[in-house]
């Protein structure tokens, strides 16, 4: 017997904060975007917003919006895209302009106070990767840029990949510099990202019996042409033309 969806993923977070108050992963079944597993929903999406937003639910109840995270993520995020513009433009006292251009001249604003939690995540990610790269440029608190981007793929799991550019720029080091020097930042990186992993991985084997199994390949997706695509592969190189249109060419 088919199953009748019902509501929409705008409140993902809350129900799932709501169910882990309880000392629950899962959510209704009858949801839209939501795996079904054993009669049992789950929303594929990383657990660090919704463990956030914990409190404030366990306070106000299910009204809490996704705009909670997306605007907390940009006001912390605002110092170190500061810092990171400082470091780049000549005349600092510019750099105030091309953070307002920065916010107000990109999709941040509009993602930071858009009731959405596909949004939210991304400006927790972003926030997260933003103080990760300004602590590697700086060249310390390597513990603490491996944890930011743990938090990060524990948020959206693609932004793992981070790692790689993080680690770099902690090995770009003078030639001088002892060989066990320049690579212990990277051993401190790795072991902030490497909870996150391990908890992800015991999150989705709770909920899906496969720590490699994240839930998309199981969502529930209404729409006939996602459908089409997900059937390509989720990680298919036929994503990728259409991908670059839309990150370099599209309007």
């Amino acid at each position: 017997m088919a199953v009748r969806m019902r509501g929409v993923s705008g409140d993902a977070y809350t129900r799932m904060a709501t169910s882990f108050l309880a000392g629950r992963l899962d959510v209704a079944a009858n949801l839209h975007d939501v795996a079904i597993v054993a009669g049992r929903g789950y929303y594929p999406f990383g657990p660090v917003p919704a463990v956030l937003i914990m409190p404030l639910v366990a306070v106000f109840g299910s009204e809490v919006p996704n705009t909670v995270i997306g605007v907390g993520a940009l006001v912390a995020a605002l110092p170190a895209l500061l810092r990171l513009l400082k470091r780049e433009v000549p005349e600092r006292a510019w750099a105030w302009w091309w953070l307002l251009a920065a916010v107000a001249g990109t999709p941040l604003l509009m993602c930071a106070f858009a009731d959405n939690p596909y949004y939210a995540a991304h400006m927790l990610v972003a926030a997260c990767l933003a103080w990760a790269l300004v602590l590697a440029l700086e060249g310390r608190g390597a513990l603490g840029a491996g944890i930011l981007v743990g938090l990060a793929a524990a948020t959206r799991l693609d932004a793992a990949g981070a790692f790689i550019p993080v680690t770099l720029l902690y090995l770009n080091r003078p030639a001088r510099a002892p060989a066990a020097a320049r690579w212990r930042p990277v051993v401190a990186v790795t072991a902030g990202l490497a909870p996150f992993l391990l908890l992800l991985g015991w999150y989705n084997a709770a909920r899906f019996g496969s720590p490699l199994e994240s839930g998309y390949a199981l969502q529930n997706i209404q729409f006939p042409w996602l459908i089409a695509l997900r059937g390509q592969g989720l990680f298919s190189v036929r994503h990728l033309p259409e991908n670059l249109y839309y990150f370099l060419i599209a309007g």
